[in-house]
């Protein structure tokens, strides 16, 4: 299998593959952003909107008797996560790497209603289809850092990737829907998910908040997707995102971890002491998985003082932002409610 994807260049006359194309390389490290949900640093999603050289190696057939030069191609993608990016020749794809710590599915919580609610829609495609409906969803994640979004999504698209599908990511709405299209005509049936991070922060240029708002509802009739999105702040989320129906059908609160989920997180790494495993339950209490495991990575792997280390993330610890009085809850739901 080819390590390319795929450029199109969008014209009037022609609708097909030509041009430059991305050499994929999933074997060369990429720098992670330790601030990004996905993990996927800025700079990879800064370079795939910039295009990149390709050895060309076959002729594509155009109309009109031309012909002109472009890479190896492939019928289907390899099951991954792709930055969406665009050069003057139209959208491609380019491989993002996903290093992570071993996911774990907490037992109780809201990432695990996540995850659950995820599957269920995946589960649904037929009748989605009997009643006439896009199979598509959008489940949006809110609550401070540290609360548990990134290990959700990250469970999200490990489940997708097992099961053949894509994930899609990028810093530029205005090249999705192109994107959509791209992947439409190819792959027709290819479970997506799409990760719009941090999207109060997207909602702010008038041009990507109206495509962003026309790719929630649907408009692309982009069939068998799941979009994603998240935000720290949900305050500054308007009412036609979080009341409108169908723009997301789940709204959930990452909560911090109980302290059941964090005794089902710390066991892993200090099982054979209780005495300690009981007090690190306890001390950790109001801190995310991310800070737990920064206490773990200090103190056990790097040796640093237990208490110093417990302190400075307790001081660091971001705390959410104040609710206004006149900012209602927007229909925002705990698992709990959820559940219910």
């Amino acid at each position: 299998m080819s390590k390319k994807t795929y450029d199109q260049l969008w014209s009037d006359d022609l609708y097909g593959l030509e041009g430059k194309q991305a050499q994929l390389s999933p074997d060369q490290p990429q720098a992670q952003d330790p601030n990004s949900v996905t993990g996927v640093s800025s700079a990879v999603i800064r370079r795939a909107a910039a295009g990149r050289d390709f050895p060309i190696s076959q002729w594509i057939v155009k109309s009109g008797g031309r012909y002109a030069p472009c890479g190896t191609t492939i019928s289907k993608l390899p099951a991954a996560i792709y930055v969406v990016g665009s050069d003057n020749n139209g959208p491609f794809l380019e491989v993002a790497r996903f290093p992570t710590d071993e996911l774990l599915r907490f037992p109780d919580g809201p990432i695990q209603t996540v995850v659950d609610r995820a599957e269920r829609f995946w589960k649904s495609k037929e009748k989605y289809e009997a009643l006439g409906l896009l199979h598509k969803t959008g489940i949006l994640l809110y609550g401070p850092a540290g609360c548990g979004k990134s290990s959700a999504i990250k469970l999200l698209i490990q489940d997708l990737i097992k099961r053949g599908g894509i994930v899609l990511i990028t810093d530029r709405p205005r090249f999705m829907p192109m994107a959509f299209r791209m992947i439409r005509d190819i792959e027709k049936e290819r479970p997506i998910v799409n990760i719009i991070e941090d999207i109060d922060d997207k909602m702010r240029e008038p041009e990507d908040s109206t495509i962003l708002l026309a790719m929630l509802d649907g408009e692309h009739q982009t069939d068998n997707i799941l979009q994603i999105a998240t935000t720290n702040y949900p305050e500054r989320l308007e009412e036609r995102i979080t009341q409108r129906p169908g723009r997301f059908d789940l709204i959930v609160r990452m909560e911090l971890p109980s302290e059941g989920s964090r005794e089902f997180y710390l066991q892993r790494f200090l099982n054979s002491d209780r005495k300690r495993l009981d007090k690190w339950v306890k001390d950790t209490n109001g801190l995310g998985v991310s800070h737990m495991r920064e206490l773990v990575a200090s103190v056990e792997g790097l040796g640093l003082d237990y208490d110093e280390t417990l302190a400075r993330l307790k001081l660091n610890k971001k705390k959410p932002p104040k609710r206004k009085a006149d900012v209602t809850d927007f229909g925002f739901k705990s698992p709990e409610e959820i559940r219910r």
